[in-house]
């Protein structure tokens, strides 16, 4: 399942062990523990600012759900399209510290904006600042992992932030409780009184919350100002990703490629619109049992965050052990147990267990995904063909995110996780089987 963290640092890098980490002077140690100050209040900003949140609320802001599968798939489509851009037109810009401060500065405004939105019941406002917020949040991101690296580097990061894609997880986890604990608290007629300039204000837990998350992403990129640049007034020269005629043939002619884009995409398909649902059917239906509304959601949302952690690890030794169009399977079949159970038995306890074996099955066929296409594509072409396969994603999702709403919309959550499921049984493990059988006649012929 995809986990809804917005902004961070490349995770390629593996962290330093500690004897080969650089001594740092006294600015450097300074600059570090601002890096890790910025690190650690993004975390925090996730939890609070969750997906799952914030679709549940603009339900109860009187969105459709039809309206809410939109939006969530247009999510996706908007983050393909402007990372393409960015890969593809990107000049040579300077990218300082103030150009990072204003692009969060923004990226904060975007989540107070949809705060009002939910407040104001405005479903219009709600969408132009939630892509809004996407735009920024990719060119956010991007940018800001350039940035971060050029300013410092791996055996300089120490300790904690070296390993903040880990540790991060448990922060943005225990944001999450808090901010569900929050709007659990305020909700309906119970209110937050305080005052503020003479003025009495009784406000909902989640507006504090949002409220809160959206001045956090602000003063973390206000705190970029503090941080001394390394290489100040150097122009970086980043490799344009150019989608070549020579990919298009590649891509055309090799047959297991063109059924594992078919499958992958299938895949991503069925995640984002679960994904889109999930929160929405536990808070609709045990907002009254266990922990109540949001406190629910962010609880079986945090076993399936703290699962992604361990979920590559055990991919990586299965896949050696069992091969790769095996685990494929496999994976593809424990992504499916995700919708099924949310149809066929929807409590808490099997909820849970489902998110847990959904995620380590994303894992899986992510991984194995990505050891098939270094076999079959050329080094030369490997970042073109990603390119590729991202832009050509667009296309199912521009057919099947309405149909996938739609069926939400007029018959009901249950029946769409069943199709879901369904759908990743009936026609993608048989292009798996497909897909092993071209395999291997294509193996037989080189």
């Amino acid at each position: 399942m995809v986990i809804d963290q917005l902004v961070k640092p490349s995770l390629d890098e593996k962290p330093v062990p500690a004897d080969l980490e650089l001594p740092l002077s006294e600015p450097e140690e300074k600059r570090r523990i601002k890096f890790l100050t910025k690190e650690i209040l993004d975390r925090i900003g996730y939890g609070l600012s969750s997906q799952q949140f914030l679709n549940i609320l603009f339900v109860q802001s009187g969105a459709s759900l039809f309206l809410v599968g939109m939006i969530n798939g247009l999510k996706v489509m908007v983050s393909v399209i402007v990372s393409y851009i960015l890969e593809r037109y990107q000049l040579s810009v300077k990218v300082n510290r103030v150009l990072m401060s204003v692009v969060g500065v923004f990226f904060g405004i975007s989540i107070f904006t949809l705060t009002i939105a939910i407040h104001r019941k405005s479903t219009a406002l709600f969408v132009l600042s939630f892509v809004f917020a996407t735009i920024i949040a990719v060119l956010y991101g991007s940018l800001y992992q350039d940035w971060f690296k050029e300013n410092l580097e791996m055996r300089k990061r120490g300790f904690f932030l070296s390993r903040i894609s880990y540790y991060g997880l448990a922060i943005t986890g225990i944001s999450m409780i808090l901010g569900a604990a929050l709007a659990d608290k305020f909700t309906g007629g119970k209110r937050l009184a305080f005052e503020i300039l003479g003025q009495n204000l009784r406000l909902q837990g989640y507006v504090i919350v949002l409220v809160f998350a959206a001045m956090i992403f602000m003063f973390g990129a206000l705190l970029l100002l503090w941080i001394s640049e390394k290489n100040a007034g150097k122009e970086p020269q980043k490799k344009h990703v150019v989608i070549t005629p020579e990919t298009w043939k590649e891509f055309a002619s090799n047959k297991v490629l063109f059924v594992l884009f078919v499958s992958s995409a299938i895949i991503s398909l069925v995640q984002t619109l679960a994904t889109a649902y999930y929160g929405i059917f536990i808070y609709s239906n045990f907002s009254e049992s266990a922990f109540g509304g949001f406190m629910n959601v962010a609880i079986i949302f945090i076993i399936a965050l703290l699962t992604s952690v361990i979920g590559p690890v055990i991919t990586q030794f299965n896949v050696r052990a069992y091969g790769k169009f095996p685990m494929l399977v496999f994976g593809t079949m424990l992504i499916a147990i995700g919708p099924v159970t949310y149809w066929y038995n929807p409590n808490l306890l099997s909820i849970s267990m489902a998110m847990f074996l959904s995620t380590i099955g994303s894992a899986i066929c992510g991984v194995s995904f990505g050891l098939l296409t270094l076999e079959l594509v050329r080094e030369d072409l490997k970042e073109s063909y990603a390119q590729l396969s991202n832009v050509l994603t667009l296309i199912p999702y521009m057919i099947f995110i309405p149909i996938g709403a739609y069926i939400a919309f007029n018959w009901g959550m249950s029946i769409l996780f069943l199709i879901l499921s369904i759908t990743l049984v009936v026609t993608v493990v048989p292009l798996y089987m497909y897909v092993i059988i071209a395999y291997n006649a294509r193996k037989q012929k080189i």
